[in-house]
């Protein structure tokens, strides 16, 4: 609580100066966050329901050379005690830039999922330094290559990377190609961390529908070692009344991904519809069947982001 409490005076101190100004300049700071609430059931070879609350509480300085972003994170679970927690900080500055191109760093932690790009793996937290090159050629191609060194534990240096390469608009097609590598670095008493992952991903845009295929594979082992996710993401969100659809098979290997560092099926299909039940309010509903264990998952969850 103390910390939260830290936290919601320093919004304020940033905040403060921007309200008061009787000529306000342009806005560079921003308040943000959201409240959720998630009833999840599960039945086959076994049964369990939860419920779960969370909200956050964020702020974004930004300008054109510089900015930062930080975030902090209540959840409870099924009642009981809430934990809070510094769910992002970093800061960025902008290197480079010219016509084309630009480089440009941030240092911090964030979500892994905010970075990078997959239904399987990116389930934690990158506390390292994430470099960023862009290139854009509206004729062309725009390329986006990024990532960098991340601290897993400091104490028993432990270091670990990760990179990803993006193109856009390949030979002038609505289609994306996504390359990305992980390196966990495993020490030689953690094999937890005996990972090296590959993933190639491709998206093709038809209209308001687009289509989407990846394939992954872990370096490090010769066998049992592969996955991969198909499916399709449709409709976006912009005003009430909106609902965007994702249905995906997905199927991973024992040996593809590190058990604290996944995320998704291991062999089924998920479905999830989102729909925009005010301007600022969803209703989503997820429903996964796992074929390997007979085993049914129902979420609904109401999010509320301003």
């Amino acid at each position: 609580m103390k910390s939260f409490l830290l936290f919601l005076s320093t919004f304020f101190f940033f905040a403060l100066p921007v309200f008061a100004e009787e000529n306000p300049q342009p806005q560079e700071i921003y308040l943000h966050g959201d409240v959720r609430t998630k009833w999840h059931s599960c039945w086959g070879d076994i049964e369990e329901n939860s419920f779960n609350s969370s909200a956050t509480l964020g702020c974004d300085y930004l300008r054109d050379q510089v900015w930062g972003s930080v975030k902090m994170k209540a959840i409870t679970h099924n009642g009981r005690a809430s934990n809070t927690y510094l769910d992002k900080a970093y800061l960025g500055y902008k290197i480079f830039e010219n016509e084309q191109s630009k480089v440009e760093v941030e240092v911090g932690r964030n979500k892994l999922d905010a970075m990078f790009d997959s239904k399987m793996q990116f389930n934690g937290y990158f506390n390292g330094a994430h470099f960023i090159y862009t290139f854009n050629d509206n004729e062309f191609v725009n390329v986006v290559f990024h990532g960098g060194p991340h601290v897993i534990d400091s104490e028993n240096r432990h270091y670990g990377w990760i990179a990803e390469m993006q193109v856009r608009n390949v030979a002038r097609k609505p289609l994306t190609l996504k390359y990305s590598f992980t390196d966990w670095n495993a020490t030689r008493f953690d094999y937890i961390f005996a990972y090296s992952i590959s993933q190639i991903t491709a998206y093709y845009n038809f209209g308001k529908v687009n289509f989407y295929v990846a394939y992954l594979h872990n370096h490090k082992e010769t066998s049992k070692n592969f996955g991969y996710y198909i499916g399709f993401h449709a409709g976006k969100i912009e005003k009430k009344g909106d609902y965007e659809v994702d249905l995906s098979f997905q199927c991973r290997k024992e040996r593809l991904l590190s058990p604290f560092d996944r995320k998704g099926l291991k062999k089924g299909v998920e479905a999830k519809v989102t729909y925009a039940l005010e301007e600022n309010l969803n209703i989503e509903a997820l429903l996964a069947r796992l074929d390997d264990l007979d085993r049914t998952h129902l979420e609904i969850q109401a999010i509320y982001k301003w």
